[in-house]
């Protein structure tokens, strides 16, 4: 009886630790497939994709920074923060950057919460970019790359293509300076990359201007996700 019950509890805890693991690393794809890197890529090229924005003065002095370069960015969105950065988002689409949902309102209490409310996420915040630009976006990137069979279910309904990163660049953590999240870039940089930072971090510009000339050192050139992956990045157009 002992036996059964010690059994028991280390096959629960192997589920709970494989459950755990496989939500937190959207790159294994086990609930919903995600496009995280384009692997048969021959030519050097990499995504710059940014979360949680727009961020305001953050975010316009990253895109002079990218303008500079002649350098293209995917910008994944939080729908509660658009309201009067309408205008910031439509300089980012007309300079060639793209646009993806990453949520409405970024609540990590959302995470484990049935379908239904992340489809309402969703929805939000495409209906946000819409009206604020006119457009809807397809890319969906979940807040902190977090994945669930409910989350899966809400994208398919929704027509999401799922987003995660093949180099987190560990920006959010304040002590590694912006040299070292550089280095830490360049180190697992691969060809059909997409490197994961945040346009809401101090100095994100620098990072942004120092990683550029790193990438630009070694040959490799920035495209958009939707160039990148052959996947349309809009559905519906006004």
């Amino acid at each position: 009886m002992v036996w059964l019950i010690v059994t028991s509890g280390i096959a629960l805890l192997i589920l709970l630790a494989a459950f755990v693991r496989s939500s937190a690393c959207i790159a294994h794809s086990w609930y919903v497939k995600a496009f995280c890197e384009r692997k048969d890529c021959k030519d050097k090229l990499v995504v710059l994709s940014y979360d949680d924005g727009l961020n305001g003065e953050m975010t316009d002095r990253i895109a002079e920074v990218l303008k500079r370069h002649g350098a293209k960015a995917s910008f994944f969105v939080i729908g509660s923060k658009l309201a009067g950065k309408e205008e910031q988002l439509r300089r980012l689409i007309g300079e060639g950057h793209c646009i993806g949902n990453h949520s409405y309102s970024h609540d990590y209490r959302n995470e484990f919460r049935f379908s239904r409310k992340h489809i309402s996420e969703i929805e939000l915040c495409n209906e946000a970019v819409y009206r604020a630009c006119g457009l809807r976006p397809r890319f969906y990137r979940p807040p902190i790359g977090v994945t669930t069979p409910h989350l899966g279910k809400a994208a398919r309904l929704c027509g999401m293509d799922v987003i995660g990163w093949s180099v987190r660049s560990f920006d959010t953590v304040s002590r590694l300076s912006r040299e070292r999240v550089v280095a830490r870039i360049m180190r697992k940089i691969r060809p059909g990359g997409i490197i994961l930072m945040h346009d809401r971090c101090p100095e994100a510009d620098r990072l942004t201007e120092m990683l550029l000339c790193a990438l630009e050192k070694k040959g490799y050139r920035t495209v958009t996700l939707e160039e990148l992956s052959g996947l349309e990045a809009y559905g519906e157009k006004r």
